[in-house]
C-alpha cells in the first residue's frame, strides 16, 4: 500500500494470516438415517440407560467401568442432537465421565482402561472436529449459517478435548471467516489460557486479529512475545513492525523494517515502508524544536542535525524503490514530496536559528526544493492533468523565484 502524501503506511501482510493447517487420518462419523420415532425411541432407550448407570455409580462412586459407559452413553446422545450447538451440555457431561473413568483407571493401575477412555474422547472429537473441516473445506460459497455451523463443531471438539489446539484455531478461523473477528479473539485468548505451551505461531494470528481489530496495544503486545521466542520469523517481524506503525510507534518501527530490509533488499513494501517511517522521525525531530524552548544553539544544531540525517535516509530508500521500478509515478511522487515537505519543515523552524545558521540552512531548503522541481517536472510529463503536481511545482517555483514557470503552473494548476 503506497500514500502519496505520507499518511500512515500499514505494511500489507505476508502470507495468510489464517491458512490453518488442518489435521487428517481420523474418520468423520455421522448418525445413521432414521425415522423421527425411531430416534425418539432411541434417545428414551439411552436415558434409560443413562439412569441405570447413575444408580450404578451411586451405589459404587469407584466403578471406574461405569464412568467409562456412561461417557459412551453421553457421546451417543450428543451426536443424536442437531443442530450441533445442542451437543454442548452433553459433551461436557461426557468429558467429567471419562475424566473421572480415567482417573480410576490410573489408580487402579490399569492402564489399558485408561487407553480405552482415550480413545473414545480422540473418538468423539475426530467426529466433531472434522465435520468441521468438511463444511470449510465445501468448494461452494459459504453462508454466516455455515460458519456458525462449522465453529459449533469446534466448541464442542474443544469441550471434549479442552487442550485441543488445532480446534481453537480452527474455531477461530470460522469466525474470522463470518467477520466475527471479536469472537475468534476470544477463542484464541481461552486456548491462551488453557494450553500452557501455546505454539508462538498461534500468539501471532492472535495479535494479527487485534490488529485487525484496530486494538493496537494488544497487537504490539502481543507480536513482541512471539517474536521472544523467534529465530528471526520475517513474517512475525512485518507483523510486529505493521502493530508498531498502526500505534505510531516509527522509531520501533523502523529499526524493525530495517532488519526486514537487509533480509530483503529489494522488497520494494520494505524499502517504502522503511523510508516512510524514517521520513517521519526525521519530520518529528523538526517539530520537536517548536514544541519545546530550546535556548542552547548547539542543541538545536543536534536536533536538526538527526533529523537531516534520518532524511537522507529516508530519502535513499525511496530512491531505491525508483530503481528497482523507475517507471512507478508514485514511487517518484514519495520522492518529490520527502524533499517538497522537507524544504517547508526547515523553512517553519528556520527562525528559531541563530543568525550564522541562517544562509546553510537556506541554502539547504533551495536545494531540496531544486531536487522537488526535478521529480515534479518530470511527474507532469507522465500525467499533465494531475493539479497537485502543478501546485507543488507553482509552491516551489515561486520560493526559488522563478516566476514565469511559477505564473505557468499556476494556472496548470486551476489556482
Amino acid at each position: 500500500m503506497k500514500h502519496t502524501y505520507f499518511t500512515r503506511m500499514v505494511i500489507p501482510v505476508i502470507g495468510i494470516a489464517f491458512g490453518f493447517f488442518i489435521g487428517t487420518g481420523c474418520s468423520t462419523l455421522a448418525p445413521q438415517n432414521s425415522t423421527e420415532t425411531e430416534r425418539t425411541a432411541a434417545d428414551r432407550d439411552l436415558q434409560k440407560r443413562l439412569a441405570r448407570i447413575d444408580s450404578q455409580i451411586a451405589d459404587n462412586p469407584e466403578n471406574a467401568e461405569a464412568y467409562f459407559q456412561k461417557g459412551e452413553v453421553l457421546s451417543s446422545l450428543a451426536q443424536r442432537q442437531t443442530p450441533p450447538e445442542k451437543r454442548a451440555d452433553y459433551y461436557r457431561q461426557m468429558q467429567q465421565a471419562l475424566a473421572e473413568a480415567g482417573i480410576l483407571h490410573q489408580n487402579e493401575g490399569n492402564p489399558q482402561g485408561k487407553e480405552t477412555v482415550d480413545e473414545l474422547l480422540q473418538v468423539s472429537w475426530s467426529f466433531e472436529h472434522n465435520q468441521g473441516v468438511e463444511i470449510l473445506q465445501t468448494d461452494s460459497t459459504l453462508s454466516s449459517t455455515d460458519f456458525n455451523t462449522a465453529a459449533a463443531h469446534f466448541n464442542n471438539a474443544i469441550i471434549i478435548i479442552p487442550d485441543s489446539a488445532i480446534s481453537y484455531r480452527m474455531k477461530a478461523r470460522a469466525l474470522y471467516r463470518d467477520h466475527q473477528t471479536g469472537q475468534a479473539i476470544q477463542t484464541l485468548e481461552a486456548a491462551r489460557r488453557q494450553i500452557d505451551r501455546l505454539p508462538g505461531s498461534y500468539l501471532e494470528q492472535l495479535a494479527y486479529l487485534y490488529l485487525e481489530n484496530s486494538q493496537h496495544q494488544q497487537a504490539v503486545e502481543l507480536y513482541e512475545e512471539a517474536e521472544a521466542f523467534s529465530d528471526d520469523n520475517l513474517n512475525l517481524l512485518h507483523g510486529l513492525a505493521n502493530a508498531y506503525i498502526t500505534s505510531n510507534r516509527h522509531r520501533s518501527a523502523a529499526q524493525l523494517l530495517a532488519r526486514l530490509v537487509e533480509n530483503e533488499p529489494e522488497n520494494i513494501i520494505y524499502l517504502e515502508s522503511y523510508g516512510t517511517e524514517l521520513y517521519k522521525l526525521a519530520m518529528q525531530q523538526l517539530d520537536s524544536l517548536r514544541s519545546r524552548d530550546i535556548q542552547d544553539s548547539q542543541a538545536i544544531q543536534q536536533v536538526k542535525a538527526r533529523s537531516d540525517t534520518l532524511m537522507q535516509r529516508a530519502q535513499n530508500q525511496f530512491k531505491k524503490t525508483l530503481q528497482l521500478d523507475p517507471e512507478n509515478p508514485e514511487f517518484k511522487q514519495q520522492l518529490a514530496h520527502s524533499y517538497k515537505n522537507y524544504a517547508a519543515k526547515l523553512s517553519q523552524v528556520q527562525p528559531l536559528f541563530p543568525e550564522e545558521y541562517q544562509e546553510t540552512i537556506s541554502d539547504q531548503i533551495e536545494s531540496n526544493l531544486t531536487n522537488a522541481v526535478t521529480l515534479y517536472e518530470e511527474l507532469v510529463e507522465q500525467q499533465p492533468d494531475q493539479a497537485g503536481f502543478w501546485e507543488s511545482l507553482y509552491q516551489a517555483y515561486s520560493y526559488l523565484g522563478m516566476e514565469d514557470q511559477a505564473n505557468e503552473a499556476k494556472v496548470k494548476a486551476n489556482l
